[in-house]
């Protein structure tokens, strides 16, 4: 990407990197149950294809080190890592990880680096469309501000999600404070907060303010994991769906 399509694209970029405090949040929501009633007539998820959209931080983005993440293919843009995230790896084991997410037979992941996915694959400020997406289910576990581009990248996600039947989730900040520019102000992504009440609230601040935010909630303290969970939860019913 050279300045002059984005130049602003770190005015902000704040990283919901913490402690993964989701506990088993299967339990919260009632999964036990949904398996003792569908049994083997239940997806695992093998079925789907999922993108995972991670922000650089301390120079690694990509998922892969956790050992739950372990028999999975991933497929990574721009180009493969030599070195892992722990953040993506936690939110990598709730979205599609072998024992904590609800679908655990996810193996088609396809990992980006956020800049990469808003330049090369949304071709935000090109004036082409966007790559289309192979995907079922993406999430987006940060949030940033690209300056001028804001509205056009949103509205470019939300183009993917009616084009190309995407679900997308994507989160709000951490704490108290205005919706976040990048994805918080689309109308077609799931918008999550988390299950304290402590992230970002009141309306959206882009393309027709006050929209209230958040769509939904996560079983999760932080947005971080708050926002695969809901992920995932999506992840199952398209399953299912795809079953059929």
């Amino acid at each position: 990407m050279t300045p002059a399509r984005i130049p602003q694209k770190l005015a902000l970029a704040s990283l919901l990197i913490v402690s993964p405090l989701f506990a088993d949040f299967r339990n919260d929501i009632g999964f036990p149950a949904l398996q003792a009633e569908f049994g083997s007539s239940l997806p695992d998820g093998s079925n789907l294809k999922i993108a995972q959209i991670e922000y650089v931080r301390d120079g690694v983005w990509a998922p892969e080190a956790a050992a739950e993440l372990a028999g999975k293919t991933f497929t990574y843009s721009p180009s493969t890592p030599t070195a892992f995230s722990y953040h993506a790896d936690e939110v990598g084991r709730v979205f599609y990880g072998s024992l904590s997410s609800i679908i655990p037979g996810a193996s088609q992941i396809h990992a980006f680096e956020a800049w990469d996915y808003f330049d090369n694959s949304l071709k935000t400020a090109m004036g082409v469309a966007p790559v289309t997406a192979d995907w079922d289910v993406e999430n987006h576990s940060y949030i940033s501000d690209s300056g001028f581009s804001n509205v056009e990248g949103s509205r470019r996600l939300d183009y993917r999600v009616d084009h190309d039947g995407v679900t997308a989730t994507v989160v709000l900040e951490n704490g108290t404070g205005t919706v976040p520019p990048l994805f918080g102000n689309t109308y077609n992504a799931i918008v999550v907060g988390s299950s304290t009440g402590d992230h970002s609230r009141g309306g959206t601040t882009l393309d027709v303010p006050g929209r209230l935010k958040p769509d939904i909630v996560g079983t999760a303290t932080y947005t971080s994991y708050a926002g695969p969970i809901v992920g995932s939860a999506a992840g199952l019913l398209i399953a299912k769906v795809k079953s059929e």
